[in-house]
């Protein structure tokens, strides 16, 4: 199954009520296309994690990671010395980010050394509100940027499993127009960000 989101033009899936700019990563194949015009500069690297429920089948019987600033809840109990496999996680409906995205395709060859060829069910989507309301009401589990489920983490609303998805890091980055200087407002809020990229940088180097 796929479920769009809004492009351009593109019909946006289930009727969300929020839409996905064409200019938020992960970028797909014809959102690339649109950039040829914008620099990227990278401000940290981090690699995808699989969410789920608190009460998902997957976290309570695996062990749970738990985030650095997430609150004790959101970690279930594991029994000693079991790991999760992406065979076991095929057993369930996977959201994944659409084929031909930047981050698909790190995620791709990872599913294929585990032994999942194609995902028996598969969810397709770049919305984030879809995918997040769907693992928090079904047994379907979301492979993701950590960025982007960061507050559900440290809410308890979602849990990390503890499956290694360090082939799948990724540059996170902030993007800018590359024929123009970025107005007063703009260039404030870029500071921001690479402020607090600085901070996340820290925080991965402690852990």
């Amino acid at each position: 199954a796929k479920f769009w989101t809004a492009v351009g033009d593109r019909p946006t899936g289930f009727g969300l009520p929020t839409p996905v700019p064409w200019f938020a990563p992960p970028y797909g194949t014809q959102q690339a296309a649109l950039m040829f015009d914008l620099s990227f500069e990278p401000l940290y690297e981090e690699p995808l994690i699989l969410v789920a429920a608190p009460a998902h089948p997957l976290a309570l019987a695996h062990r749970v990671r738990r985030p650095a600033r997430a609150r004790r809840r959101a970690v279930a109990a594991p029994p000693a010395g079991v790991r999760l496999t992406l065979r076991q996680v095929a057993a369930y409906p996977m959201i994944l980010p659409d084929a031909g995205t930047i981050v698909r395709s790190s995620l791709d060859p990872l599913l294929l050394a585990g032994g999942v060829l194609r995902p028996p069910r598969l969810i397709e989507t770049l919305s984030a509100p879809f995918a997040r309301q769907l693992v928090a009401s079904s047994d379907a589990v979301w492979f993701c940027m950590p960025g982007v489920v960061m507050q559900d983490l440290a809410d308890g609303q979602l849990v990390a499993l503890d499956l290694d998805l360090g082939a799948t890091r990724r540059s996170v980055g902030l993007s800018l127009r590359a024929d123009a200087q970025p107005g007063a407002a703009a260039a404030e809020m870029a500071d921001l960000l690479r402020a607090q990229a600085r901070r996340v940088r820290a925080g991965q180097a402690r852990e």
